[in-house]
């Protein structure tokens, strides 16, 4: 049954144009068949074929129905196990010829001479041989003694086509419009010569009046997208016409209605990604679906509105809510009081930011959202001067920039409740740094302080003087001292003048020295440390932290610091921040970072790190304590697995002045041999880290070099100089 459908099915529209059978209600065939519609361009239908009428087939596909025009159809053939509606690979498309030819042998000769049937056969079986001099010469001559046969002239039409004679071609098109203007294949072949030739108008003209006469929606789809770049009013008219029809678009032969209903599925699903892009991929290919495009466009954006109010974006919120308007759609009443709220959640929420870098983008992004809400520009620039305040006691320089200069920007008169406290913790900030011999980063400090709070300029100045006129002086050599005042009282201006005249302190009263009394260092002491951190220039260690930012280290100077030790220079450059750089020195047997004055920095490192060895020491109230502990073996890293290692754990406390303890916090440091410190586990997430890189340095002799106090720098070390 399947193969006897195969050969009569095609032959359908055929036998009712000679009515041989009716086309109003034409069924065949067991219902629960599937068939395979293979149209000409290779696409196919796969369903059940319940009728023929009108010009088109009607094919029972899933729920739905589905016609499909006769004209577009080369054969129909038993689908076996495929799925109805189911996407096949397509076949091969046949060439613009080879369908032409195929329609041409089904036509019927009538009123013609055998002699004429006889060549016009001959002739047309030379084109699909490809003797296009063969098939020209053959049909120009059948024209000749039967002019009012349509046939041959099509054909000849088609090898001057085919064969570059534009000018022939043309000539003979406009001829057999005008002669055979009710003939559908002569017309159609005529459309695709003048659109060869360069006129699409006529040739869409042609094309309208074949297919309007088919009829069936197919056509108008295609009439649309023919008409959308030469007339988009035709092209809207047949678009139209298709809605009137099916308003709801549920056909499942058009891609723009399966691309639509797409789209509209993803929106109702929350799927607002997929919808976005399945709305565009429908308003590029298919331009004429703009009033639909638009429709989902508008319902996509109430959905984003939605979203945006669920989750407190205010910015996402307000460009909803623009998009609304730009698509002409009806303003929801409680749009501008939705908005309001959200813009003050937003406000509320951006003030509890710890970060002055992040409340600044927040604002950036926001500042023209914010208008017009009552206090608001003033809280947030006194909220950006805390943070950036914070930021400059934490000695955070760039943060404390951007804060401060933001809240200078939004409202210069704003101050934060916290400035007074504020002031001070910085202001000692700046005296601790001074007494490390940071005097750089130090006034760096102040002249923030003083450039954005010069309000605060006389609590400054008193601290600092007295820090300056201390008697008994544990830091800054005399001549420091006068160096730093100096400083101090051209920034301050009239306001530092009481800088300018710091005394003396009492010759009797100061200690012998500020740097802590060291003995030459020996080869073994400079051994153990070298063991568990390296100290020769180039060595490099690459950190991935915590809150997922990357930090390098990488040794630069590495040379005798001519009081009998040892100081290397480590050049810190954080992710998306400042480089800076920080100082060691090994001092009997010790490393330490920081500042080898007394009380020191951090003693890092003491002796052979032996288990069980604990050391500490005190700075005011502040108790720092270290031990080694045995470490788990083995230790793994990114980098490796290490065996051989040591676990340092640091307890740094706080005590008030009666003794008590107030503050307490430990973490752990794991250093390997060879390589220093690969992992930090407990302190926070801007300390906390492990090796991600090691490159060892090309200095390795800096440590034969400090034996007893009296080495010169190294080649590597003077080019650094």
């Amino acid at each position: 049954m399947a193969a006897f459908n195969s050969l009569w099915k095609p032959l359908l529209p055929l036998l009712c144009a000679f009515g041989v059978v009716t086309t109003t209600a034409t069924a065949w065939g067991n219902p629960n068949d599937l068939e395979r519609l293979v149209r000409k361009d290779g696409t196919s239908v796969v369903g059940v074929i319940i009728g023929f009428g009108q010009g088109s087939y009607r094919v029972r596909v899933g729920d739905g129905t589905v016609e499909v025009p006769a004209h577009e159809v080369r054969t129909i053939e038993a689908a076996g196990e495929q799925r109805p509606g189911e996407s096949i690979q397509p076949r091969t498309p046949q060439s613009w010829v080879e369908e032409i030819a195929e329609d041409l042998a089904v036509r019927p000769a009538v009123g013609v001479s055998n002699r004429s049937r006889r060549l016009y056969s001959d002739s047309l079986a030379g084109l699909l041989r490809g003797e296009w001099d063969f098939t020209l010469r053959g049909a120009l001559s059948v024209l000749e003694s039967e002019p009012g046969w349509a046939d041959p002239a099509i054909l000849a039409l088609v090898v001057q086509t085919e064969t570059g004679r534009e000018s022939d071609a043309l000539r003979l098109a406009l001829r057999i419009t005008a002669e055979h203007s009710r003939d559908l294949l002569a017309t159609q072949v005529a459309a695709e010569v003048f659109r060869r030739g360069g006129f699409p108008l006529r040739a869409a003209e042609l094309e309208e009046k074949v297919l309007l006469v088919e009829g069936g929606p197919g056509a108008r789809r295609h009439l649309t997208k023919v008409w959308w770049p030469l007339d988009r009013t035709r092209a809207a008219d047949h678009w139209d016409q298709i809605l009137n029809d099916d308003p709801r678009l549920d056909r499942a032969d058009f891609p723009e209605a399966v691309l639509l209903r797409k789209a509209k599925a993803a929106i109702a699903l929350g799927d607002l990604v997929v919808a976005g892009q399945t709305i565009e991929e429908a308003a590029r290919d298919f331009p004429w679906t703009e009033v639909q495009v638009n429709e989902l466009r508008i319902s996509l954006t109430e959905a984003r509105l939605r979203q945006a109010e669920l989750g407190g974006d205010l910015a996402l919120a307000t460009l909803a809510a623009e998009t609304l308007d730009a698509l002409g759609a009806t303003r929801p009443a409680d749009l501008d009081s939705r908005l309001s709220r959200l813009r003050e959640k937003g406000i509320s929420r951006a003030l509890q930011e710890n970060s002055a870098e992040e409340l600044q983008k927040w604002f950036h992004e926001h500042a023209h959202l914010i208008e017009g809400s009552s206090g608001s520009d003033a809280t947030v620039a006194a909220r950006m001067q805390e943070l950036g305040l914070d930021a400059l006691t934490r000695g955070d320089l760039r943060d404390a920039q951007a804060g401060l200069a933001l809240a200078r920007q939004i409202d210069p008169a704003a101050e934060s409740p916290r400035a007074s406290t504020q002031v001070v913790s910085v202001v000692n900030r700046a005296i601790d740094e001074l007494s490390r011999r940071h005097e750089e980063r130090a006034m760096s400090t102040l002249k923030l302080l003083h450039q954005y709070l010069p309000q605060r300029d006389a609590v400054a100045v008193h601290r600092l003087k007295k820090f300056l006129e201390r008697p008994q002086h544990d830091f800054l050599t005399d001549a420091e001292r006068r160096n730093i005042a100096s400083r101090l009282a051209t920034m301050y201006g009239s306001s530092g003048v009481a800088l300018g005249s710091i005394p003396a302190p009492p010759e009797a009263r100061r200690p012998e020295r500020a740097i802590a009394r060291v003995t030459p260092i020996s080869d073994d002491a400079v051994a153990e440390i070298g063991r568990w951190f390296p100290i020769a220039i180039g060595t490099r260690w690459t950190y991935r932290l915590d809150d997922g930012s990357i930090e390098e280290r990488e040794i630069i100077q590495s040379r005798a610091d001519g009081e009998g030790g040892w100081m290397v220079v480590i050049r810190v450059a954080p992710q998306g921040r400042l480089e800076y750089e920080t100082r060691a020195w090994i001092r009997e047997g010790e490393l330490i970072l920081g500042s080898p004055t007394v009380p020191p920095g951090e003693v890092f490192i003491r002796g052979a790190l032996a288990i069980n060895d604990s050391w500490e020491w005190r700075r005011g109230n502040f108790r720092y304590s270290r031990s080694v502990e045995e470490a788990r073996y083995p230790v793994e890293t990114p980098i490796g697995v290490f065996h051989e290692v040591r676990v340092i754990r640091a307890e740094n406390s706080l005590h008030s002045a009666e003794g008590g303890r107030t503050w307490n916090a430990i973490h752990r440091i794991t250093l390997a041999e060879g390589i220093g410190v690969v992992r930090i586990d407990g302190a926070s997430e801007t300390v906390d880290r492990e090796l991600i890189e090691f490159r060892p340095g090309d200095g390795g002799d800096v440590l034969k070099a400090a034996h007893d106090g009296q080495a010169k720098p190294t080649e590597a070390t003077a080019k650094q100089g």
